[in-house]
């Protein structure tokens, strides 16, 4: 298996909650999209 780096900005760059109500403000929501982007990359 070939080893890959992967990074995420999961709580995003600059944006705040008021610019977007996808943001993950949670510690719950945060873990979850963590999850998901992991999920995304490795198949």
């Amino acid at each position: 298996m070939e080893k890959r780096i992967s990074t995420a900005a999961i709580t995003g760059a600059i944006h705040t909650p008021r610019m977007s109500p996808y943001l993950p403000t949670t510690v719950d929501q945060i873990a979850d999209e963590a999850v998901r982007a992991y999920e995304a990359g490795h198949p």
